[in-house]
C-alpha cells in the first residue's frame, strides 16, 4: 500500500526538478550567446580568463 504522503512528495520533487531545470537551461544558454560573441570577435584571452581554474 502506498502510503499517503508518497505521491504529494513525489509531485513537488518532480515540479521543483522541472523548475531548476528551466533556470538553469536559461543560465546555460545565455553563457553559451556571451561565449560565441567573445569566440566570434576574438577575445580569446577573455575566454581563457573567464574558464574555470581546473581548465
Amino acid at each position: 500500500m502506498i502510503n499517503t504522503l508518497t505521491v504529494p512528495l513525489a509531485a513537488i520533487v518532480c515540479f521543483t526538478s522541472a523548475c531548476s531545470f528551466t533556470k538553469d537551461k536559461t543560465i546555460a544558454e545565455a553563457a553559451v550567446t556571451a561565449f560565441n560573441e567573445q569566440y566570434n570577435t576574438g577575445e580569446f584571452t577573455e575566454i581563457f580568463e573567464a574558464a574555470d581554474p581546473r581548465f
